[in-house]
């Protein structure tokens, strides 16, 4: 029996790392030697706003939690600084680092870019490194903004562009923007050429969006209108910055006629 056991163990030491063979049980067993890969990402962010960026890169495969941290995600300022004013996390649900900016009076620097770095410190489960560093950038708009050209969606179908009676108009900016404005002091503060045929019912910030309730009147199909803000009409209800000036145009359409 002796010889048995010591030929039996030369057999199994003989085998291949990746592959091991339990000649009791009669049961394969693989060795994850694969490394872990970011399957996708939202990088490069643009124009971010300082306080409320989200960065979400997802993996082939489940991450070790404790090799997800300041050291092995690292993101710096323009003079190759490690900043500390960000949230990691890890999000096992999703195969997910997620990297957020913070909502107190540490926020990220406007007008400045920052470079994000996965190092190959990070691995996963069986402890494989991460196949490649990754490095990618994020921007922090100088003001408050409406991203694009003009970012703008309605209450009934959300297609942009289009306004039918009876819709609410949002628009949409890269930031919080600061509340306390009456209805009657936007309108003021909102250039409307031509001047539609339907009226605005009112007028309110939630958030970072505009939003300006319109009648349930007919109007005129297909008539361009566009809406101008002023710079400096509202402010960034982060730090108080004054909003860009910009122009959003849409188009206006009979109930009965949806595209």
């Amino acid at each position: 029996m002796k010889i048995i056991r010591i030929i039996i163990i030369l057999f199994m030491t003989s085998l291949s790392c990746e592959y091991q063979t339990n000649l009791f049980n009669d049961v394969t067993i693989k060795i994850d030697g694969v490394s872990p890969v970011i399957t996708s990402h939202n990088l490069p962010i643009v124009n971010s706003a300082p306080d409320t960026f989200h960065i979400n890169l997802r993996f082939s495969e489940g991450l070790n939690p404790d090799s997800v941290n300041t050291d092995s995600v690292v993101v710096k300022n323009n003079s190759g600084n490690k900043i500390t004013n960000i949230s990691i996390s890890y999000d096992s649900n999703y195969n997910a680092i997620n990297i957020n900016g913070v909502t107190d009076s540490n926020y990220l620097i406007r007008g400045s870019n920052y470079t994000v770095t996965l190092t190959q410190d990070i691995t996963d489960i069986a402890g494989n490194n991460l196949e490649d560093e990754f490095t990618g950038t994020i921007s922090i708009a100088a003001s408050p903004q409406i991203p694009g050209n003009g970012s703008i969606s309605t209450s009934n179908y959300n297609n942009g562009y289009f306004v039918e009676p009876g819709d609410s108009i949002y628009i949409t900016f890269n930031e919080n923007i600061a509340t306390g404005l009456s209805s009657a002091v936007i309108l003021s503060k909102t250039t409307f050429n031509p001047s539609p045929s339907f009226s605005i019912l009112n007028v309110t910030v939630s958030g970072n969006q505009l939003i300006y309730d319109i009648d349930d009147v007919g109007t005129s199909a297909d008539t361009k209108c566009t809406i101008s803000l002023s710079a400096g009409d509202f402010s960034s209800a982060v730090d108080g910055t004054a909003c860009q000036a910009q122009n959003i145009t849409f188009s206006t359409i009979l109930k009965a006629v949806k595209p």
